[in-house]
């Protein structure tokens, strides 16, 4: 029995030193911490952002780092496309720029696309499927901001113009797109049937916002021969007009990341349609090269 007690004495000490000695005493470093946060010491775990230090903390880097818009990314690809010279690349090959400026180590074809929605809505730049055999981006000069007016008064506060009426013009005509693709917009004001799109017509152009931009083009590049980077609606002109192959929808490119292209017939180069330009949805017959429908093989 005296050996059983000895044993038990030799485990408890053993027990003491390998664990805390004193449950009532305090461990070193946490002598005023409490639950409540009413003491002067630590109050609780969590560390507001502006004592982070981003430089030797992952987690801090990920909690400060801000994530980029799409039109930021869009005015991080437009200066990279005016940087360029040399042979001009395609649109697809500007995705690692907006990846970087987003923060991605690649970019999904939705979020280029809302890239794209964002730099042409802007005004950034436009899409070329004129020029070259593939579609290319053109740096445009953004919009002005709109300029704040400011009156003097007592507390010398700037006073912003009111603003434009919302009433419609009499004369007013919403924009269209014509068959050749050319977007005739409020700056034009002009339908199909008006004087200067007869006359720019009879003058060999497809329309007035051609010739409107090929005079600006020449102004702003004399001797530059050629016609202007405008954006062509192949959505409204294929209808009309064949596709460009570079343009139409195929295979390889389905199998791709990029943009996979516009369901066209496979004769005659035509743009057939559908909900979200795929002919599936599209309640006629024809069909594209990739959404044809297969021959069943094996049937008795």
């Amino acid at each position: 029995m005296a050996d059983v007690n000895k044993l038990i004495e030799q485990f408890a000490s053993g027990v003491k030193t390998s664990v805390r000695a004193d449950v009532d005493k305090t461990p070193k470093g946490f002598e005023t911490w409490t639950l409540t946060g009413k003491t002067d010491g630590p109050k609780s775990a969590f560390v507001s952002p502006d004592k982070l230090d981003p430089a030797g903390d992952m987690c801090a880097k990920d909690t400060l780092a801000r994530v980029a818009t799409p039109l930021e990314a869009a005015h991080a690809v437009r200066e990279v496309v005016i940087a360029k010279t040399g042979k001009r690349p395609s649109v697809d090959s500007w995705k690692p720029v907006a990846a970087k400026a987003l923060g991605l180590k690649r970019l999904v074809q939705k979020r280029w696309q809302a890239v794209i929605d964002a730099g042409v809505g802007a005004g950034l730049f436009s899409i070329d499927t004129d020029t070259l055999s593939y579609p290319i981006l053109v740096a445009l000069e953004p919009a002005p901001e709109p300029v704040v007016e400011a009156v003097e008064s007592p507390r010398s506060r700037p006073v912003v113009s009111p603003p434009p009426q919302s009433g419609m013009r009499a004369d007013w005509i919403p924009p269209a797109t014509f068959r050749c693709g050319h977007v005739n917009h409020t700056g034009h004001g002009i339908d199909v049937d008006d004087p200067k799109q007869v006359k720019a017509r009879e003058d060999g152009f497809c329309c007035a916002a051609l010739v409107e931009a090929q005079a600006n083009y020449l102004k702003l590049n004399p001797g530059v021969k050629g016609r202007p980077p405008l954006n062509v609606d192949w959505r409204v002109k294929g209808q009309h007009q064949s596709v460009p192959k570079a343009l139409r929808r195929s295979v390889e490119k389905q199998a791709g990341l990029g943009f996979p292209g516009l369901c066209c017939h496979p004769e005659t180069g035509l743009y057939i349609g559908g909900i979200a330009n795929n002919c599936l949805y599209h309640k006629g017959d024809a069909h594209c090269v990739v959404h044809a429908p297969k021959p069943r093989t094996g049937a008795p």
